[in-house]
């Protein structure tokens, strides 16, 4: 009798282990979904690279674009619209099938960071790629892009060193900064 009422304990116990995941958890879930399925469309988009109007339209309008390597910030669809320049006659894709391999992506809410390269292509007669990037995105409710920083790895180095230096930005508070008498101690 003991041994049964045990076993039935453990079986309840078990049973509601096992129950549905709370409201919260679900939609934490079904966002994650939302933002996955949204990121692997704008990913496909800019992988294809010929829907130039449609990855436009993944950005909220005052979307914010920086490149922390080069330096470069774009803020609104009309300056990300320039700074991407797909349009632009000397950029071809003819090697690769693909602008764009992802590697990896993850999620937390209404972020998401993207792992991958870019492929090789031609710019202006110059063969250039594959660059290793990370991306980082930051969505709004409606699941617009609203933030993006592009991490990219350029080579060859010498034919970016007219970047803007993306480190004058930085604000460092005082209080991490040694005064003189400690630095002069050292």
């Amino acid at each position: 009798m003991i041994s049964r009422l045990i076993l039935a304990c453990f079986c309840l116990i078990a049973l509601n282990a096992c129950k549905n995941t709370p409201e919260e958890n679900k939609a934490e879930v079904f966002l994650k979904q939302e933002v996955k399925l949204k990121l692997s469309d704008y990913l496909m988009t800019y992988a294809l690279h010929q829907e130039f109007d449609k990855l436009l339209g993944y950005y909220a309008q005052d979307a914010q674009l920086i490149n922390v390597i080069k330096g470069d910030k774009a803020k609104g669809i009309k300056q990300i619209k320039n700074y991407f320049n797909w349009e632009d006659k000397k950029l071809t894709y003819q090697r690769s099938e693909s602008a764009f391999v992802v590697e990896n992506i993850w999620i937390d809410g209404l972020n998401a960071t993207v792992v991958g390269y870019l492929m090789p292509f031609e710019y202006d007669g110059v063969d250039l790629g594959p660059w290793k990037t990370v991306m980082l995105f930051e969505f709004d409710q409606e699941l617009k892009i609203i933030k993006q920083t592009d991490y990219i790895n350029y080579t060859p180095k010498a034919m970016f060193n007219n970047s803007p230096n993306s480190n004058l930005d930085i604000k460092v508070p005082s209080y991490l900064i040694k005064s003189s008498a400690i630095i002069n101690a050292n």
